[in-house]
Parts: C-alpha cells; structure tokens; sequence
C-alpha cells in the first residue's frame, strides 16, 4: 500500500511540473503581452509553444523505447 502511494505522489508530482509552466503560457504571458502591446497576432502564436505538449502522446513511446531501454533497465517496472 505504501509502495503505491509513492507511485502516486511521483505521478502527482510529475503532472504538476509540467502543467504549471503550461498554464503559465495559456493564461499569464498573454495577458502580460497584451499590456506590452504585443499584436494580437504574436499573443496567438505563442500559443504553438503547447504543441509538444499536445502531441506528447505520440512522441513519448518513442522515447521511453528507444532511450531507456539499454541506459536504465529497471524503469520497465516503474510508474
């Protein structure tokens, strides 16, 4: 039971790191660009900063595969 709770606190964690910068981008820096006069056109294109994010699920396979596979072993049983 303890073991699952550090699973979950690890995926937790891991969520939080990569959604908090994120809506950082979505919510915060437009805002701040509008009140810089940023054309509307620049805040819009900003927004493609989300792409890697959005499309992780097609890279991430990929990643896990090919780069961890011979380098660390063990992670096959992790999260």
């Amino acid at each position: 039971m303890n073991q699952s709770f550090k699973k979950y606190g690890t995926l937790l964690s891991l969520y939080l790191a990569q959604s908090i910068p994120m809506s950082f981008f979505s919510t915060v820096v437009p805002v701040i660009m509008r009140q810089e006069d940023y054309s509307l056109t620049s805040i819009g294109l900003i927004q493609l900063i989300k792409i890697p994010w959005i499309l992780k699920f097609l890279w991430a396979p990929m990643v896990d595969h090919t780069s961890f596979e011979k380098t660390l072993p063990s992670l096959d049983s992790g999260i």
